[in-house]
């Protein structure tokens, strides 16, 4: 009976034994498995990634793009009534262009139903502002590596020169010198940096003998193929935001063929009152007859929105070292820079077969439908014709001075 009894036991509890051992390995083998789910989930993660650089840019910058919303629904009423009361002179502009239908001229009329520009600040940013349009983390994080090479300054005079424009800017040099680094020595720390973009190695040396500068080579092998072509002055947006980030107040740019006639102060003062100041022409044919209709798709604008606008000139510029400038302005034009599509979509030498005009300006299509958006019809407070400052500047193209290095004197050492 006892036996009976201890062998059912003994059964029961081996079988108990081997259902325990069995739970037990259900629960190692689903722990093994779910790490090793959890595992192939992360380094999938990882992978993709690894392999999604410019995306997972793009949505780190979304959140800058979105700040800068926000910035400029602040600030640009600011900057907008600041500048009226810096010069109460300041009045709205109105151009009447004239205007020829069926045309094949800069006169060309635009559709009768065309739509204006937005009055809503707002709208007219979200229009503007998209992941394509800002700079990927990647584009940023070259473009400050890129800027190490500057010393840190409050102010700095900025130009670049190549092999055809050295003549030229001896003579931008020999007006820097006389009429800009005199006067502002008394009131700034300052610099002047000149980019090599393709200097022959002996006028390089013989700049950097004599310009007073800073001069750096701009490393066009760190960009897309396109910006070494110097016709579509992709370089130039680079340029300035590249700059801007090592001033502590305001960058000056200078085209080879700027001249100044006497210190440009109020100039200057405007840049840092306003954010920006640029100069546009007289000109009657409006940036709608002198930018491919690409540039303004791609920035998400309708081309003649822009009929009543016109273009401004990217040879000459302050911009201030503010969030909005750095934000709103310099990180479009740059981003535009970068991409073909935007600044130079169609070859090089510009294409006579646009809708409303002749031609393209690479640069200065992309900066005036950038800060046109922006300001909308106020956008009259951060420009002036270059005729009504003309004491103070004036561009003087094929103006050559190739002596001036040598009648200084500093050749010789």
């Amino acid at each position: 009976m006892f036996s009976k009894i201890f062998k059912k036991r003994f059964v029961r509890i081996t079988v108990c034994l081997i259902l325990l051992q069995f739970i037990g390995y259900l629960k190692f083998r689903d722990n093994r498995t779910s790490g090793s789910t959890l595992s192939l989930l992360s380094e999938n993660i990882k992978t993709w990634q690894l392999s999604q650089p410019a995306a997972a840019a793009a949505d780190t910058n979304q959140v800058t793009s979105w700040q800068s919303f926000k910035l400029l629904i602040q600030e640009v009423p600011d900057l907008l009534n600041a500048q009226l009361k810096f010069n109460n002179m300041v009045r709205p502009v109105s151009v009447k262009l004239p205007c020829v239908p069926h045309s094949a001229s800069k006169n060309l009329c635009v559709h009768p139903n065309c739509t204006q520009l937005s009055n809503n600040l707002t709208e007219r940013i979200q229009s503007l502002i998209s992941q394509k349009t800002i700079l990927a983390k990647e584009q940023d994080d070259l473009l400050r590596s890129v800027s190490l090479q500057i010393p840190e300054n409050d102010v700095i005079l900025l130009s670049a020169a190549s092999s055809n424009h050295y003549d030229e800017m001896q003579a931008m040099l020999h007006s820097l010198h006389s009429m800009v680094f005199p006067e502002l020595s008394k009131t700034e720390n300052f610099s002047l940096v000149l980019w090599d973009i393709g200097l022959t190695s002996d006028q390089r040396q013989k700049v950097e003998k004599c310009c007073r500068c800073q001069v750096i080579s701009f490393p066009f092998e760190k960009f897309p193929k396109r910006i070494s072509d110097l016709h579509t002055y992709m370089w130039k947006p680079l340029l300035i935001r590249i700059t801007l980030l090592r001033a502590r107040k305001f960058v000056v740019y200078h085209d080879a063929c700027i001249r100044y006639n006497q210190f440009p102060g109020p100039l200057f003062d405007k840049g840092m009152t306003h954010g920006l100041y640029l100069l546009k022409g007289r000109g009657k044919a409006s940036t709608v007859h002198r930018t491919l209709p690409e540039t303004f798709t791609y920035l998400g604008q309708k081309v003649c929105s822009f009929y009543p606008y016109q273009e401004l000139i990217a040879s000459y510029g302050v911009y201030k070292n503010d969030p909005f400038v750095l934000k709103a302005v310099t990180n479009l034009w740059a981003r535009c820079a970068f991409e073909e599509k935007c600044m130079s979509p169609r070859p090089t030498i510009p294409s006579l077969s646009c809708h409303y005009g002749p031609c393209h300006r690479f640069d200065q299509s992309a900066l005036t439908i950038i800060t046109t958006t922006l300001y909308g019809h106020e956008i009259y407070r951060i420009t002036q014709y270059k005729v009504d400052v003309i004491q103070y500047v004036t561009l003087q193209r094929d103006h050559k001075e190739a002596n001036y290095f040598n009648s200084t004197g500093c050749l010789k050492s």
